[in-house]
């Protein structure tokens, strides 16, 4: 089970946050911190099994969410595809008419 803060760590890197973000947001990371200590506690933090799970866990449904999305999108040109070989054939058709 995480921590609080490494929850939050988590949600904010699944959501797309650098991990040196994630880690100032959940930490409360002081402005005086140099940015060499927090990328080390975030990378730190990202090698620890669980809150990497935790992460991945988090990034799934944002994941499948994006390939029904490209899914979609492909079977959609591949439609459009189709429909422009139709109307090709469609032309030629009628050219051979007149």
């Amino acid at each position: 089970m995480l921590t609080p803060k490494q929850e939050a760590f988590a949600i904010a890197v699944a959501s797309g946050m650098t991990q040196a973000d994630a880690y100032r947001e959940a930490y409360n990371v002081k402005p005086t911190t140099k940015n060499e200590v927090t990328q080390v506690k975030a990378s730190q933090l990202m090698a620890d099994g669980k809150i990497r799970v935790r992460v991945d866990e988090l990034k799934k449904p944002i994941i499948e969410a994006a390939g029904i999305t490209l899914e979609s999108h492909l079977s959609r040109l591949e439609h459009l595809g189709k429909k422009a070989e139709e109307a090709e054939n469609f032309t030629a058709a009628i050219s051979a008419e007149v």
